[in-house]
């Protein structure tokens, strides 16, 4: 009850600066995935370029975005 209504911490704690896209028990697991991530990325920056360009691309499965609101042909 004696705090002051406008205190607030004096030291800041860092945030946001560890952000882990995947986690698995398994390391050869993680590995995996981790390869799994970069060929979709690959092939996503691979049909974004097409797409730019105005040429005919099709993303790759997982592109959930641009599939509902621009249209875009997603493989399967």
């Amino acid at each position: 009850m004696r705090q002051d209504w406008q205190a607030r911490p004096t030291t800041h704690e860092p945030r946001r600066n560890l952000r882990p896209q995947l986690a698995a028990r398994s390391r050869w697991a993680r590995f995996e995935a981790i390869a799994r991530n970069r060929e979709f990325l690959a092939a996503y920056r691979e049909a974004r370029a097409d797409w730019l360009a105005g040429l005919a691309a099709v993303f790759p499965s997982g592109t959930y975005w641009l599939r509902h609101f621009a249209q875009v042909p997603v493989a399967t």
